[in-house]
């Protein structure tokens, strides 16, 4: 029988709000505020919109929000890696991982399936960023003296 582990509730709140920002600002709002074309409606629609190069808007946060979300996450996930006798478990565990986030994220872009070598991107979106983040955070976090992360 596997221990039960306690989530961290106010970061789940968080999880939740961005993917919120997500799904209903995207899909729900934005057609909304196309449909009723109201100045003041658009006006507020700004704030969720991705700015060219001058500035940002609060839509550019949701993709940090995810970078800051996974790398509060992973020490309590990592830290029963710590405690597991078999490493190449571990090492497995980490490299599946990566492989799922890479790979969905690639599916994100909606071009895998194609087979188009010139239309796969291999680094270009969210879940390719928190793969790469994880891996060397993981291999950092396993290896590295805790003194060593702090910098002190």
């Amino acid at each position: 029988m596997k221990p039960s582990y306690q989530r961290l509730e106010s970061l789940d709140v968080l999880r939740g709000f961005d993917l919120f920002c997500l799904v209903a600002l995207e899909g729900v709002l934005h057609p909304l505020g196309r449909a009723i074309d109201a100045p003041w409606y658009n006006d507020f629609l700004w704030c969720f919109s991705h700015v060219q190069w001058d500035g940002f808007s609060s839509w550019d946060l949701v993709m940090p929000l995810f970078m800051f979300m996974a790398g509060v996450s992973m020490p309590f996930a990592l830290s029963r890696y710590k405690v597991m006798p078999d490493k190449w478990a571990v090492y497995r565990r980490i490299v599946k991982r990566v492989a799922l986030l890479w790979i969905f994220g690639m599916m994100c872009q909606g071009n895998l399936l194609g087979l188009d070598p010139d239309r796969i991107y291999l680094y270009s979106n969210t879940l390719q960023a928190i793969a790469m983040g994880y891996l060397i955070s993981a291999m950092l976090f396993l290896h590295v003296r805790l003194s060593v992360q702090i910098g002190t």
